[in-house]
């Protein structure tokens, strides 16, 4: 099983992150309330989750937890969104297809297997209500088992040597 808990270092840097972190653009919506992106962020808290890509995050966390948070030093990141390509839909049914036969949540695989990866020392999934940063730690926790990763590369889903938990 993957190891979500111990701290990586983010290169050669002095930088320590979790391997959960925590994506604010989506409660940066007007959409979304203060209330409801306060109890999103104390969640995503409560998960173990202490890295914060976004420097209004802070804010929320310095309060009630007076606790360091690590941002983008430019405070601000830009968000493209554009509708994916048949062939990458095809992809994803597939691979959605192998973890439901293997009774997994294609997020569990999603959130693990760029942390395989040695130069890959976080995932930061986006939230917009509290139950999004419990669902992630849950399917970081989730034991993928390894015949799903090898139905991937087998059918092509994932390069033959790509790394995989």
């Amino acid at each position: 099983m993957m190891d979500t808990n111990t701290i990586r270092a983010v290169g050669k840097s002095r930088l320590a992150v979790t391997p959960l972190g925590f994506g604010g653009g989506t409660i940066g919506s007007p959409a979304i309330g203060n209330e409801a992106s306060f109890a999103t962020v104390a969640a995503a808290w409560e998960t173990g989750v202490r890295f914060y890509e976004e420097r209004r995050i802070g804010v929320v966390i310095a309060a009630p937890y007076a606790s360091g948070w690590l941002a983008d030093p430019s405070g601000s990141a830009t968000y493209m969104y554009a509708p994916a390509p048949p062939e990458v839909v095809a992809r994803s049914e597939r691979m959605h297809a192998i973890c439901e036969d293997h009774g997994v949540p294609l997020a569990a695989a999603a959130l693990q297997f760029p942390l395989a990866h040695p130069a890959v020392a976080t995932v930061i999934p986006g939230a917009k209500s509290p139950e999004e940063p419990v669902a992630s730690r849950r399917n970081l926790d989730t034991e993928v088992p390894d015949d799903v990763w090898r139905r991937f590369k087998a059918e092509g889903l994932l390069e033959e040597n790509a790394p995989t938990p």
